[in-house]
């Protein structure tokens, strides 16, 4: 099972210039790809996406991982809002007595390790907040299962219909009134 914990991270003046070097390339590798999308509106869509779509499976068989895809249309990453970048493979190192984290080309960044994780490292996310405060995310697998669905019995299996003159009706029968609150206050009011 994957789980996520952020934590806050102290980087040293020539970290911060390295990752705001990181979130300078990877805005502008998202803004270039958009712009070309935009750009190639002329010809046929089904060409295009089926070019796209063909890229789609090349590119993580040869990278050898997914491609995240996000929905509704895209909007240009600016310089001032949140920044981020990604940081999969397995160049990283959570050293807990030092308390640093280490990343591919900055090594020992100071971070506030406030809880514990135990599992293999997927991914590590860096992020800059609009005022200034950087955080690391790490995305663990804890190689647990997800828990399974839970049995149902049909015994103990309950309809409940939600209406205006009855605020609900079970399907064992119970009628729930609704309540009337308006009608008891209207003298109040």
């Amino acid at each position: 099972m994957l789980k996520a914990y952020k934590y806050r991270i102290y980087p040293t003046e020539e970290q911060k210039f390295l990752m705001n070097k990181t979130f300078g390339c990877t805005r502008y590798v998202y803004n270039t790809c958009l712009y070309l999308r935009k750009w190639l509106r002329e010809p046929d869509c089904q060409a295009l996406n089926a070019t796209i779509l063909n890229m789609d499976k090349a590119y993580p068989h040869f990278f050898n991982h997914a491609v995240n895809h996000s929905y509704g249309f895209p909007k240009y990453k600016k310089r001032g809002g949140h920044q981020s970048f990604q940081c999969p493979g397995n160049t990283w190192e959570v050293n807990w007595e030092q308390s640093t984290l280490t990343i591919p080309k900055i090594a020992d960044i100071p971070i506030v390790l406030s809880r514990p994780f135990e599992g293999k490292i997927k991914t590590v996310t860096i992020s800059m907040t609009p005022t200034g405060k950087y955080f690391a995310s790490i995305l663990v697998d804890n190689e647990r299962k997800l828990p399974g669905k839970p049995r149902v019995d049909e015994n103990l299996t309950l309809g409940i219909d939600l209406g205006l003159k009855d605020f609900a009706i079970t399907s064992s029968g119970l009628k729930i009134p609704a309540p009337r609150l308006l009608r008891q206050k209207i003298d109040r009011l």
